[in-house]
C-alpha cells in the first residue's frame, strides 16, 4: 500500500469576507486517511471549508481560520446497507470537491492537503 498527498492550493475571489473558491482532487478507489486545512495570513474567523465526494459530506469546517488535521470516519453499513454504530476510513473515488467560502480574496487563501492510500 502506498500513500500519496494531494496538496491544493485554492484561490479565492470577491470581496472581503465574502470571497469563494474551490478545487478538485482525483481519487481512484483510495482511503481518506486525513485531511491538513491550512488558512493564509490575514484570512477572517469567519472562512468555512468544505470537503465533499459525490453526496458525501467528509469534513466541514465553519467560521474558522485556525490549521488542522483531521482523521474523517465515516458511519459503516452492514451486509444490507443498513447503517451500524461503526466508524471506518472513507473511501473515495473520482473527485473530491473542496470548497472555500467567506474568506477574503487572495491567490492561495486555503491549502488543504488530502493523504490517500492506494
Amino acid at each position: 500500500m502506498s500513500i500519496r498527498a494531494a496538496i491544493k492550493e485554492i484561490p479565492t475571489t470577491g470581496t472581503a469576507g465574502s470571497a469563494t473558491g474551490s478545487a478538485v482532487v482525483q481519487a481512484r478507489a483510495e482511503r481518506l486517511l486525513g485531511i491538513q486545512v491550512l488558512y493564509a495570513d490575514g484570512q477572517p474567523a469567519t472562512v468555512d471549508v468544505t470537503v465533499t465526494n459525490g453526496n458525501r459530506t467528509l469534513l466541514a469546517l465553519a467560521n474558522s481560520n485556525t490549521g488542522r488535521v483531521v482523521q474523517p470516519q465515516v458511519v459503516a453499513q452492514d451486509s444490507t446497507g443498513a447503517d451500524t454504530t461503526e466508524r471506518v476510513t472513507p473511501v473515495v473515488d473520482g473527485p473530491v470537491q473542496i470548497a472555500v467560502a467567506q474568506a477574503n480574496p487572495a491567490q492561495r487563501a486555503v491549502t488543504a492537503k488530502l493523504f490517500l492510500e492506494a
